[in-house]
């Protein structure tokens, strides 16, 4: 495996293990992994998914205590070297940072600066206000000022994280609470190595197509540096950036939304923002200014599981947004099969129409038989070619009884498509 791969893998996979969120102590111990090919066709049914790793056998022999058949658990590798940094950022007493999808927390610019935002509280909300924090480590190790990127006295939770192509830190959460969930995004100012963030924006979040009536919450985003002659002759960040329908009822159908926004070249305190079938109108949102209008969609998940990942080859300007469809008709979150969509063009046919409603490519079809289901952890990345890898995981599920699930027969899969 050439490096560039493994290294993005291995970002995944740490970033749903910094997330992870959802199981016990106990459930944890018995997740495996499970690669798949890169050969294996989309729409592929998920029993059939269920490969033999044959790189396992050599490393870990039948009859050693790490191989189970065609997967094995997750042990520390001796042969690795131990991690050289402990730090502690911050804290907090709610550890359900993410409430479903694995998004960004942290994000390493390639000038070597690191960025993390998480959320805060101190106590059993909502007694206890919330809150986003956010903190910077420069190239030479030293952490910045923990800067509140939040509303202040409004509560503010589930950030992610990225950054734009200069290293700049950009954070995207919701407004949570009483009188609705709004969508917000904000950009770092000042010094790298001690920003603050005094530029944010109230994302377009009414949904016209949500079941529920509420608006969009629980973003996700990412950055791709590129050029769209229909917006600019220079490169521009775009901001791809997935809102999921704020229905918190267990089991109802969620609906997810899309946008695509970049600063204003010429008024840095002006973010301009597009959704589908809209077209050709741009939403002009002023910094620190109340905003309301609407983002569109184009599928329901049941368990918050949209996020959005963008091309990062040089050349490259693909977006996808894995989530997960309802695999069986139902009203439980642990029916679920895994999918995506994808745009070659910078979300550009997303946006002007040429490419909605977008295809949508299942990678698992689970259906009415087999013993698995996804269940709530998604995440997802490319690689240096530009080759989409997703990690997720599934719960046990008894065909014959549905309304069982069995959290503690986790399985955590890795699986790439070659383009």
């Amino acid at each position: 495996m050439k490096k560039p791969l493994a290294l993005a893998i291995s970002v995944c996979l740490v970033a749903m293990v910094f997330a992870a969120e959802g199981f016990s102590a106990e459930v944890k111990q018995k997740i495996k992994v499970r690669h798949i090919s890169e050969d294996v066709r989309v729409d592929a049914p998920g029993y059939e998914l269920q490969l033999p790793f044959a790189e396992a056998a050599p490393k870990y022999p039948s009859a050693g205590v790490r191989y189970n058949g065609d997967c094995f658990d997750i042990y520390p590798d001796a042969s690795l070297d131990p991690p050289v940094e402990h730090d502690q950022v911050g804290t907090t007493w709610y550890e359900y940072q993410q409430n479903g999808s694995m998004g960004r927390m942290i994000s390493v610019t390639s000038s070597g600066y690191r960025h993390i935002s998480w959320m805060w509280t101190s106590g059993i909300y909502p007694h206890v206000p919330r809150a986003v924090y956010a903190r910077t480590k420069t190239p030479a190790g030293v952490w910045s000022t923990m800067q509140e990127v939040g509303l202040g006295a409004v509560n503010s939770g589930y950030s992610n994280q990225t950054h734009l192509n200069d290293g700049t830190s950009v954070v995207v959460f919701h407004r949570t609470g009483l009188g609705g969930n709004w969508s917000y995004l904000t950009m770092a100012d000042g010094p790298a190595a001690d920003p603050v963030y005094a530029r944010k924006w109230d994302l377009p979040d009414e949904m016209p197509e949500a079941l529920s009536g509420d608006d969009g919450a629980w973003p996700k985003c990412d950055v791709l540096y590129c050029v769209d002659s229909t917006v600019s002759l220079d490169s521009l960040n775009f901001l791809h950036i997935v809102e999921n329908e704020a229905q918190t009822a267990s089991g109802v159908s969620q609906w997810i939304g899309y946008l695509r926004c970049y600063v204003d070249p010429t008024d840095s305190s002006n973010l301009k923002c597009q959704t589908p079938t809209t077209y050709p109108e741009v939403y002009n949102i002023p910094a620190n200014t109340a905003f309301q209008d609407e983002v569109y969609g184009w599928d329901f998940e049941l368990d918050i599981s949209a996020i959005v990942v963008t091309g990062r080859s040089i050349a490259g300007r693909r977006v996808a947004i894995p989530y997960m469809p309802l695999a069986v008709p139902g009203d439980a979150d642990y029916l679920s099969d895994v999918a995506y969509i994808e745009c070659l063009d910078n979300g550009r046919g997303w946006i002007e129409g040429y490419d909605w409603p977008p295809v949508v490519h299942k990678i698992t079809n689970f259906g009415m038989s087999g013993y698995e289901r996804a269940y709530h952890d998604l995440s997802a990345c490319y690689d240096y070619h530009d080759s989409l890898h997703i990690v997720y995981v599934t719960c046990g599920f008894d065909p014959a009884n549905p309304g069982y699930y069995q959290p503690g027969a986790a399985r955590l899969y890795h699986w790439s498509k070659r383009t």
